[in-house]
Parts: structure tokens; sequence; C-alpha cells
């Protein structure tokens, strides 16, 4: 047997994770050397007859009798001012004449929440709702579907990025995993 790792993502702090990375015959990471881009980028090569199925479903649950609606996709975890961000979410939907639609990258705990999207939409004065689907293809379907994304979620950027959508990524701060995939791979 050969054992690969591919496109590893920050350190395997847990002592059975670094055994296991060790111990494999070839190893490529997302952030050191010897680099390879996220393996999230084959999706669409591999997933996408079954992605564009779901955004058909996805936009009717969204916009009922309206499924060509244009819309944002906006994505981020809870550490947001929910004031702040609903007024710049309120400039960008009337600038762009699109909804915003918050969906969820994750809801483990400490990632996306709902409620704090409904808290967002609540404050805002333009045209805003929540997907609340947690079916991985449906929300990559949402990505691709969308005119733009934002998002705190470096999977979701790479979604933004294969599916070519205009993107902007909250990054948590310079030098992360986020910038170093923007900066390798994305804007290089």
């Amino acid at each position: 047997n050969i054992a690969i790792t591919n496109s590893v993502g920050g350190f395997p702090g847990r002592p059975e994770c670094k055994k296991a990375v060790d111990t494999a015959d070839y190893n490529v990471y997302r952030d050191i050397a010897p680099l390879a881009p996220d393996s999230a980028v084959m999706v669409k090569e591999l997933y996408g007859d079954l992605v564009s199925s779901k955004l058909e479903e996805v936009r009717k649950s969204l916009f009922p009798g309206d499924e060509d609606k244009k819309y944002i996709a906006v994505q981020f975890k809870k550490s947001f001012n929910v004031h702040y961000l609903s007024n710049i979410l309120d400039n960008v939907a009337r600038k762009t004449g699109c909804t915003i639609v918050f969906f969820a990258a994750g809801t483990a705990p400490g990632h996306d929440s709902f409620d704090l999207y409904k808290n967002v939409t609540e404050q805002m004065k333009e045209p805003a709702l929540v997907y609340e689907g947690e079916d991985v293809w449906k929300t990559v379907a949402v990505i691709s579907g969308a005119e733009a994304v934002f998002s705190s979620s470096l999977h979701v950027r790479i979604m933004a990025f294969i599916y070519l959508k205009p993107r902007v990524t909250w990054c948590p701060g310079p030098g992360g995993k986020h910038d170093n995939f923007i900066n390798l791979w994305d804007a290089p």
C-alpha cells in the first residue's frame, strides 16, 4: 500500500494526525513547501454536473417564480459587527440591484450561524434572505449561481475562484491560509 496526503492544511496538531502524515509515502501541503493547491479546486471538474443540477433546486427555493433573480452570496463567521455589516451589504445591494443571500459554509460549533444571518437581514433595508440548506452540493450551487461572493471561509473562496465569481474574502490577518491561497493560486 502507498499512502499519499494532498493539500494538507495547517498543522496536524493532534499526535495521531502528525503520525499519519509523517508515515505517508508522499506529502504535499496547502500552506508550506512542497505546495499544492487545496484539493477543493477539483470540485467543479469532478462534480460540476451535480452542482449545476442542484443550482436549479436552489434557485427555486430562494426565488419561487423568479428563478433568474440576481444575488450576491454572503458567508461569514460570528466575529463580525452586525450593524456595520448590514450597512455595507445594504450599500452593495443598492449599487448592484442584487438580493443578498446569506448561506453557511459549515454549521459546526464556532462556525456560521443562521440566527446571526437572520439578525443581519432584519437590520438591512435592502432585499436579503437566509438560505438554510446544509447540503454541501447545494451550498456550492449557491456560490456557483451568485453574481459575486463575500466570505470569511477559505473553501468558499476556492469555490468562488473555480466558478470564476468576483470575490471578496474577509481574512483573519496577513500571512494566513487565505492569503497563501490568494497569493499562490488565485491572484499570482
